[in-house]
């Protein structure tokens, strides 16, 4: 599957810079894991989803990625993606 994602993902997907790409393979490599964050969606909503975002962009500029606006596209993309119901 090469399509840019709309719905809820439910598989792994790459940032592609301009959206995140659904990958139709998971092939396991080795690769450094520099920022990640998790957190439970109920019904559609995420308690305190702000402060998620707050550690994530934090933890990303610690780590040298300077972007902002590249980091609020993903994030917002990442967000857009979460299951709605």
């Amino acid at each position: 599957m090469d399509a840019t994602a709309t719905g809820p993902i439910t598989s792994l997907a790459d940032w592609t810079g301009d959206g995140l790409r659904v990958r139709d393979d998971c092939e396991p490599v080795e690769t450094e894991l520099l920022a990640a964050d998790s957190f439970l969606v109920e019904e559609g909503r995420v308690l305190a989803l702000g402060l998620h975002r707050a550690r994530f962009a934090e933890t990303a500029r610690e780590q040298g990625f300077g972007d902002r606006d590249d980091l609020d596209a993903f994030w917002d993309a990442g967000v857009a993606s979460l299951p709605r119901d």
